[in-house]
């Protein structure tokens, strides 16, 4: 397991509480961002394309199975539809959704 646990990716999406620069990208105060292992994937007003846009930087052919825990800001509903959208773009892969019930993470994910 420990080996493996190094190909196991994991993002976070959450929101800017300042203006900022960060990995070449300009963040205003109440952007979303997706967060990675190495930094920020993407930065953005549209909470849902954010974490596509995240989610499609940590897949590649390696990965099985992507895992979504949604927080306590979420709707089952919204995180359902997010499911749907990252089935949809990454059908080759299992994907997985739980409520994790986190504060301040809107989704962490990971891809393994």
């Amino acid at each position: 397991m420990i080996a493996e646990i190094k190909r196991v990716k994991t993002g976070q999406v959450t929101y800017a509480v300042r203006d900022t620069m960060i990995d070449d990208k300009e963040i205003k105060c109440g952007d979303y961002m997706g967060i990675g292992d190495a930094g920020i994937l993407a930065v953005g007003t549209d909470m849902t394309e954010i974490t596509l846009e995240m989610v499609d930087a940590m897949v590649n052919d390696d990965i099985e199975l992507i895992s979504i825990y949604y927080g306590s800001d979420v709707t089952e509903e919204d995180a359902a539809a997010l499911s749907d959208a990252i089935s949809s773009r990454h059908p080759a892969v299992d994907v997985e959704l739980q409520y994790g019930g986190q504060p301040i993470y809107y989704y962490v994910i990971s891809a393994e």
